[in-house]
């Protein structure tokens, strides 16, 4: 694998997490910024960020846990977590 491919899958990757947050959230996937919090930025309230976490958890076949669940502040946040746990 070169480092082009490797760079085009992270973006691949990157999107699907963004569009997942985007339709978890029911907004316009353009809104979905790394830097946006998900409470303070996209509106989501505490059900709806778990909500996010369980639909990238089903996504994904993976498991986040509580405690990383609630570090994950940003859109950068939840691909960071969901990129670690994709490796596992």
């Amino acid at each position: 694998m070169t480092p082009d491919s490797t760079s085009m899958m992270d973006a691949d990757l990157d999107a699907v997490i963004r569009d997942v947050i985007a339709k978890s959230l029911r907004m316009p996937l353009d809104q979905v910024l790394p830097a946006a919090s998900i409470t303070d930025d996209l509106g989501a309230d505490s059900l709806l960020h778990m909500t996010v976490i369980m639909d990238l958890e089903r996504r994904f076949a993976i498991t986040i846990p509580d405690v990383e669940a609630a570090r994950c502040v940003t859109v950068r946040d939840v691909v960071a977590v969901v990129r670690r746990r994709i490796t596992r």
